[in-house]
C-alpha cells in the first residue's frame, strides 16, 4: 500500500505541474506554496459533514498549542473583528478579508476553539490504484484552484499537508 501511495502521489504531482502549464493564466502557483502546511493530528473530528466520490469531508477543531495557532495571525493579516455566527458561535474576520474562520465560543471552558472543514481522500479507495490515482489528482487540483480564489462567498483554504 505504501509503494502504491508513493506512484500516486508522484503522479498527483506530475499532474499539477501540467496544471500550472496548462493553466497558467488561473493558476498562481506562489499562492498554493503560500498556504500553510498542516498536520491532520493537529486536528480533532467533530462531524463527518459530507461524502463524495474519492473524499469525505470533516468538521474539525484545531487543537491548541500547535504551529498552525501560531500562524493563525500571520495569516489573517493581524487585526480582526469579532461579529456574531447564524449559527450561534462568532466569526472572526481580518481587516484585509484575506481569511475567515468560524469559532465556537467555549465560555463555560474559558476558551474558543478554531472550526474548519478538511477533505480527506477515503481509505477506501487506496486498495484500487486507478481511483486512487484520480482522486490524489482531483484533490491536488481543487487545492490549487482553492488557494487561488478570495471570494466571500468561496470557501477560504487555510492549510494543506506537506507533500512533494
Amino acid at each position: 500500500e505504501n509503494i502504491i501511495a508513493l506512484e500516486v502521489g508522484i503522479s498527483a504531482h506530475e499532474y499539477l505541474e501540467e496544471c500550472f502549464y496548462t493553466e497558467v493564466s488561473v493558476l498562481d502557483r506562489g499562492k498554493l506554496n503560500a498556504v500553510i502546511d498542516v498536520v491532520k493530528s493537529d486536528f480533532t473530528i467533530t462531524d463527518r459533514l459530507g461524502t463524495g466520490s474519492f473524499s469525505d469531508v470533516f468538521e474539525v477543531v484545531y487543537n491548541d498549542g500547535h504551529s498552525f495557532g501560531s500562524n493563525m495571525n500571520a495569516i489573517s493579516g493581524g487585526t480582526q473583528l469579532d461579529r456574531k455566527h447564524p449559527l450561534g458561535g462568532k466569526m472572526s474576520t481580518s481587516l484585509s478579508n484575506s481569511i475567515t474562520t468560524t469559532t465556537l465560543d467555549r465560555t463555560s471552558l474559558g476558551e474558543r476553539k478554531l472550526v474548519f472543514a478538511m477533505k480527506c481522500l477515503r481509505h477506501q479507495i487506496r486498495s484500487d490504484a486507478d481511483r486512487f490515482t484520480v482522486g490524489a489528482k482531483d484533490l491536488v487540483h481543487e487545492t490549487a484552484i482553492l488557494a487561488n480564489l478570495n471570494h466571500r462567498h468561496i470557501i477560504k483554504l487555510h492549510g494543506r499537508p506537506h507533500g512533494n
